[in-house]
């Protein structure tokens, strides 16, 4: 499935490619969490089933590209690097740059990452622009939470690359 929503003159095009209904369900996260801010997405969602050949969803992206054409260029949006949503924003990348358009792909997505996107002015900001801001939200989010002591408290870690080594 996919849905499309018409981009505003001027502004970057964003396509999510996803496995399954992933991206559908992180754009309606972006809508709860943002409320009536998150509701006027001009995002394109292009879901993939396993069983779909990969010509059938580049030709889906291309679609999808398309209706969200603001005349800026494109964030294409996947959920793992190497996979077939992945490799097809790839293409459709490389076929953008070959016509002189400005392009950037964006794999591992979270929802922190998509509010981050949905605030960030597509209107001024390039693609890589808007890939670095979701880059640093999701290196400020992601973390984990390890028990120190059974019953005891708990320790929330940063990346290994902010931690620093004690010796």
């Amino acid at each position: 499935m996919s849905t499309i929503a018409v981009n505003r003159s001027g502004r970057v095009g964003v396509v999510l490619v996803m496995h399954g209904t992933a991206g559908g369900a992180l754009v309606d996260a972006v809508a709860e969490v943002l409320g009536a801010a998150g509701r006027d997405l001009d995002w394109a969602v292009v879901d993939h089933a396993q069983a779909e050949p990969r010509a059938a969803l580049a030709s889906r992206v291309a679609v999808a590209s398309a209706g969200v054409d603001g005349g800026a260029g494109w964030l294409y949006v996947s959920d793992l690097v190497g996979a077939t949503p992945g490799n097809v924003c790839v293409d459709a990348a490389a076929l953008a740059r070959a016509a002189g358009r400005p392009v950037d792909v964006l794999f591992g997505v979270n929802l922190a990452m998509l509010v981050k996107l949905a605030s960030l002015d597509r209107e001024h900001l390039a693609p890589s622009e808007l890939v670095a801001g979701a880059l640093e939200t999701a290196r400020r989010t992601v973390r984990a939470l390890r028990d120190t002591a059974c019953g005891g408290s708990a320790e929330v870690l940063a990346p290994a690359s902010e931690r620093t080594r004690t010796q």
